[in-house]
């Protein structure tokens, strides 16, 4: 879960919901709604769904956020 305050403020990436549920991505379970917890989007097991691409119609769309893929 990534965040950061900016003074009260929390900064834009923290606002970001990018499969439209109720919450945020850093307070979602599951960052794009496919049914597979963002943590469990690890294919490379180095701890780190952000660094994972395995679409090759959306290589630049990592897999946490890709519903597509799980």
């Amino acid at each position: 879960m990534l965040r950061s305050l900016v003074g009260s403020e929390m900064c834009i990436r923290d606002r970001v919901n990018t499969d439209s549920d109720q919450f945020p991505n850093y307070r979602d379970d599951d960052d794009d709604n496919d049914g597979v917890l963002t943590r469990d989007e690890d294919a490379n097991g180095d701890g780190d769904p952000r660094n994972d691409f395995n679409d090759p119609n959306n290589p630049t769309l990592p897999d946490y956020l890709n519903p597509k893929i799980n």
